[in-house]
């Protein structure tokens, strides 16, 4: 990060999905063969994540990684000279595939430079292990709010 800019990412909360959705024009029907992260018995687990703790753990450990993959490929420089001064938010919508692959990638925001960049960088996650419900291997849905501020 610059002097200019900060990144800050939200949870994964239906809040996030409801305001989305009451965006004119914005269609998710690609997400909706896939579970809730909330309704699964077995969440997905990002690489360097222990599966052996509680369900809770492991929702929080995905968070924090998917968070932390998004700040350490974003550079905001990039964006300092170009965008108005503020906060800024892109949500983004994925699926984990049941092979545990990042697909359906969809950005929304007010900047298409920057819808651009997050789709790239959530295409650099690396495989995961999908997530389950009663031990079948299901698609999930997800939603990674991204708030960064250009100074």
């Amino acid at each position: 990060m610059n002097e200019r800019g900060s990144l800050e990412l939200g949870k994964t909360i239906d809040d996030f999905i409801e305001e989305l959705n009451e965006k004119k024009g914005i269609n998710n029907d690609s997400l909706s063969d896939a579970k809730e992260l909330a309704t699964l018995t077995k969440s997905p687990v990002y690489f360097g994540c222990n599966e052996n703790q509680s369900e809770e753990k492991i929702r929080s450990c995905l968070n924090d990684s998917f968070k932390k993959h998004v700040a350490q490929k974003m550079d905001i420089e990039t964006y300092a000279e170009v965008l108005p001064t503020g906060l800024h938010k892109t949500y983004c919508f994925f699926k984990i595939s049941i092979k545990g692959k990042v697909t359906d990638i969809k950005a929304y925001g007010h900047y298409k430079r920057v819808e651009e960049e997050v789709v790239r960088i959530i295409n650099l996650v690396p495989q995961l292990k999908p997530g389950e419900v009663d031990g079948k291997k299901v698609n999930v849905t997800y939603a990674l709010p991204i708030l960064f501020s250009i100074e």
